[in-house]
């Protein structure tokens, strides 16, 4: 038996209907590589012969009104599809298919919320399918298209070795697997996943038609990093006498975060799907500052607030999120450093996830010399010691080719005449000012900035000359 733990319900301050920002930016950056899936890779012609009507299912709806924007997109794509598909074929004069949706989710799902906020101008049925994924919900080969977004990191339980004092796996003082030591905490996690998806995979296969589509995608896994300071939250309670810490041990979240390589391990196994595209999707995510993260945080409140109910009751969940939130500027830093700076993330990427980086345009590093012939007119007019340029390097470098053993790519930039020069020189102050005021100070730094600026016919002559010579390097790395 599965465990219900539906998000918020209603349309209050603590809703999910009001409180899924995060949720958004996830089906948002997910959009365009829906819509080139079921345009490249959706066998329209097999769907259409059975049925004229097509049948989509929405797992884990929850409240709206992210469900309706996932499914508007996908109703789009796949009637372009169709006219794709009418445009193929001679004498094909079938009107465009209706579409019918189901929305699934839970039976304590606030259902009367989602369909009091159905959009009127929508093009489809729509119907409610209360009940766990982890089983059979829909007749046998009644459906074309599956989706769910942030549901499958959702297990059906906790696995009982996190909780148990003589197992391997006990996760105690900790309320996940991020941030375990353990690795048999972590292997328990995966344990119960893959359980789950190996029912989730045999239940779909029953009920979707031979050539149907399902997308699936995890939820931010960033995500799940910020629930250190909800367990830090809790530890403060059990500091203060005010929550006993056996039940902090005995409290785990049931979300798994899987990596690519456990995803098709798991696929593969089953044997019942093939895998027709899989990546990483990196969302940078909007909110960065210490009122986003408030609603960060509230809405993280949104989607586990039942579990944290059923676990340690009403009035400490509800003193635990209240002192979470006000971990407001805590979070704020973390969620900046997190986000503009992806490479101290090595300890926390999963094996086989990906990072991507580009490095700045290589211009730059020889339009300095231009700047350094500014820096020293000014010692030559006796406004600036020549000890402080000697003692002035830019900690810059831009690797070449070998350097990174990687493959080049060169940009298309039009920035060659003398207006365009100045852009870019601007454009370099913006990014260097700050180390040379730190340096020179504030009065030396403007000048010389100014300086440098007044030479953009010189640039420019440069730049049109050596234009071809400049690249981007472009370089994916894989986790080990």
């Amino acid at each position: 038996m599965t465990t219900s733990f539906p998000m918020n319900a209603g349309d209050g301050v603590y809703s999910y209907y009001k409180n899924s920002h995060l949720q958004k930016e996830m089906i948002d950056g997910a959009k365009e590589m829906v819509r080139d899936a079921i345009i490249r890779m959706l066998n329209i012609k097999i769907i259409l012969s059975s049925s004229n009507t097509l049948h989509i299912a929405e797992l884990g709806c929850s409240v709206g009104p992210n469900t309706f924007s996932a499914m508007h997109y996908i109703v789009e794509a796949l009637k372009d599809k169709y006219l794709l598909y009418q445009d193929q074929v001679i004498n094909f004069t079938n009107n465009i298919p209706e579409f019918q949706i189901f929305f699934n989710d839970h039976v304590t799902n606030d259902f009367n919320i989602l369909f009091q906020s159905l959009p009127f101008d929508r093009s489809y049925y729509a119907y409610g399918v209360p009940g766990s994924f982890y089983g059979r919900l829909f007749p046998s080969r009644s459906i074309h298209f599956v989706h769910s977004s942030s549901g499958i990191n959702w297990l059906s339980k906790i696995p009982k070795e996190l909780v148990d004092e003589k197992s391997p796996a006990w996760n105690k003082g900790l309320i996940h697997y991020v941030g375990a030591s353990n690795v048999e905490v972590v292997n328990a996690y995966f344990a119960q996943f893959e359980k789950d998806m190996e029912i989730f995979f045999n239940v779909r296969a029953e009920e979707i038609v031979q050539g149907g589509m399902m997308v699936l995608i995890t939820a931010f896994s960033g995500y799940i990093r910020l629930m250190r300071f909800f367990g830090s939250s809790l530890m403060d309670l059990v500091n203060e006498g005010k929550l006993d810490e056996s039940l902090v041990d005995s409290f785990n979240l049931p979300l798994y975060y899987p990596s690519p390589q456990e995803m098709t391990k798991v696929v593969e196994k089953n044997g019942l799907f093939s895998i027709e595209r899989m990546e990483l999707i990196n969302i940078k995510s909007n909110l960065v500052d210490e009122a986003d993260a408030k609603t960060l945080m509230t809405s993280l409140r949104s989607s586990i607030e039942g579990v944290i109910i059923s676990h340690f009751g009403s009035k400490i969940a509800e003193e635990a999120c209240a002192r979470t939130i006000l971990k407001s500027e805590e979070i704020s830093e973390w969620m900046k450093v997190n986000n503009e700076n992806p490479s101290i993330l090595a300890e926390e990427i999963v094996h086989g996830g990906m990072i991507v980086l580009i490095t700045p345009f290589s211009i730059y590093v020889r339009l300095m010399k231009l700047f350094g012939t500014s820096l020293t007119d000014l010692v030559n007019e006796g406004k600036l010691h020549e000890s402080l340029v000697d003692s002035f390097n830019l900690p810059m470098y831009f690797p070449s080719v070998e350097d990174m053993t990687k493959v080049l790519t060169y940009p298309q930039s039009k920035l060659v005449d003398e207006a365009d020069a100045k852009t870019l020189m601007i454009n370099l102050i913006a990014v260097l000012e700050g180390l040379l005021i730190n340096h020179f100070g504030r009065e030396i730094a403007k000048e010389a900035c100014e300086r440098t600026i007044l030479k953009s016919e010189e640039i420019s002559a440069w730049m049109q000359a050596n234009y071809e010579k400049s690249c981007q390097l472009f370089v994916t790395l894989k986790r080990k």
